[in-house]
């Protein structure tokens, strides 16, 4: 199992200590929501900054296909760095290690699915985060949809290697339904699709989710692709040790007849999270330094970490750099969710509490 990044829907050609800031930034945020005083942040901030750099100074001495080969593998972390767990640390990451290994089509299938009396799966409906299709269109247009979404994958099919096509083609679309996504995605559509090989033994969930425009393509030179769903896979397939083997893309109309980039992922391929809300401050630094790294190998694998190194080395000062503006990214972050609470309580947002939905719901991954 590696430790590799991920989420990529804004993934986009540009100054690399972009990634760098908001990486740092992430970790002063999530300090000040773990409680942790801003002299603690700024040294977890630093620690991103720090490893980042090392990392790409080591690339220059690597070789190419070091550099593209490199990853970080979690039980090498486990082993030559237990010295800094703590009891309760060392538990909870072999918990969260089991989980993900458990992570895949077939716990989905138990946890996401009914069997009928003919014996056949259906997804199970759990308003609003998962809504069969059927159940959240009527008549008509469930069946429009539901084309619409067939049409999706089968055009995702090309994209696929053909090794990739010939594993996928053994596999039946079964069911459909609508999913909705984390906050970084609100508002962009996400579906499931329940695909079956021979029997129920031999289940595969697919996520079909809308690709839109990134943020930052306003502010960098375009990146050259005319389908979003392609700018996240090439992103993803680029930066990633190890992607998605079923990573794809297509093109299709929604359900208002209009047209959308979309790209396909395997719901579930033994990926798990960090629960950073549960770390103390040494967990949260040590995660810094892997998330360091992590990045830093991720850049190395592209053409440019010369150059990187040669900025680095002629800049004194970067990571107490990005810490300082770590800092200042979390205090506007603070002033940006004392506006949004106000906005709230003046009913100028509405809000829906997912806490009791929620607590059984589909996570991230």
């Amino acid at each position: 199992m590696v430790f590799d990044l991920n989420d990529f829907d804004e993934t986009h050609i540009g100054p690399f200590e972009w990634d760098v800031k908001r990486l740092a930034a992430s970790f002063a945020i999530a300090g000040r929501n773990n409680g942790f005083d801003d002299a603690t942040n700024r040294k977890i901030a630093k620690t991103v900054a720090k490893f980042y750099r090392q990392t790409i100074e080591q690339s220059v001495s690597m070789t190419t296909l070091e550099c593209w080969y490199a990853g970080i593998d979690v039980e090498v972390v486990m082993r030559d760095l237990g010295n800094l767990f703590d009891t309760s640390m060392t538990e909870r990451t072999q918990r969260a290690l089991r989980k993900a290994r458990h992570r895949n089509s077939a716990q989905a299938l138990a946890k996401l699915c009914e069997i009928d009396p003919d014996g056949n799966a259906h997804i199970r409906s759990d308003p609003p985060l998962l809504v069969p299709i059927k159940e959240r269109f009527s008549g008509e247009d469930a069946a429009v949809v539901e084309e619409r979404v067939r049409e999706r994958v089968d055009s995702y099919r090309a994209t696929l290697p053909l090794h990739v096509q010939t594993l996928l083609a053994q596999f039946s679309l079964v069911d459909i339904a609508f999913k909705v996504v984390g906050v970084g995605s609100v508002g962009t559509r996400a579906w499931i699709v329940l695909m079956m090989g021979r029997s129920l033994e031999d289940p595969l969930f697919l996520q079909v989710k809308e690709a839109q425009r990134s943020v930052l393509a306003d502010h960098v030179p375009s990146s050259g692709f005319d389908n979003q769903g392609q700018r996240v896979v090439e992103g993803q397939r680029l930066l990633q040790a190890a992607s998605d083997l079923f990573l794809g893309w297509s093109t299709g109309l929604d359900e208002n007849g209009e047209r959308r980039d979309f790209y396909v992922r395997q719901l579930r391929d033994g990926k798990g999270s960090v629960v950073v809300e549960a770390l103390e401050p040494d967990g949260m630094k040590l995660y810094a330094r892997l998330c360091g790294v992590a990045l830093g190998q991720a850049h190395a694998r592209t053409s440019t970490r010369f150059d990187i190194a040669r900025y680095l080395s002629e800049t004194k000062g970067f990571a107490d750099a990005m810490a300082e503006f770590s800092i200042a990214y979390a205090d506007l972050n603070d002033a940006d969710h004392v506006q949004m609470t106000a906005a709230i309580n003046r009913g100028e947002l509405s809000v829906y509490d997912l806490t009791a939905e929620g607590k059984n719901a589909e996570g991230k991954g």
